[in-house]
């Protein structure tokens, strides 16, 4: 029954043009992935940290470099990268998100930590390190 719902779910998601782990070590922009919405990606990756951001915040800008880091380190973990600013009525709205960065990290598809504003380097492996 199991692999039956796992290959259901892989041949839905292949139908909107995702696949399984497609996306495994990399940072992407939620709105560089064809016919997908945030939902499906936390449903096909074991590990991603969503970053809500916008271009004109500046501790978003700082967290990049440190996002590219963690996938270079740990790439079974999917940052999949939301500009609040242009889904703002959609992810920001259901994260319930009132400052940026927000980071929410996904395990298995639950959600199991979020927090927002800038960490340090380290700070954030720690965190990767505790929930992943």
């Amino acid at each position: 029954m199991k692999l039956l719902s796992f290959l259901s779910l892989t041949l839905a998601l292949t139908a909107f043009g995702l696949h399984a782990h497609q996306y495994q070590g990399q940072v992407v922009d939620l709105s560089s992935i064809p016919n997908a919405n945030i939902s499906n990606v936390i449903a096909t990756h074991p590990f991603v940290i969503v970053d809500l951001y916008a271009h004109w915040c500046r501790p978003c800008q700082l967290m990049n470099p440190i996002l590219y880091n963690i996938v270079r380190h740990r790439p079974q973990i999917t940052v999949v990268k939301v500009n609040a600013d242009s889904h703002a009525g959609s992810v920001a709205h259901l994260m319930g998100t009132r400052s940026l960065p927000t980071f929410a990290f996904f395990k298995n598809g639950s959600k199991v930590a979020e927090f927002t504003g800038g960490r340090s380097e380290a700070h954030m492996m720690a965190e990767v390190n505790r929930l992943f």
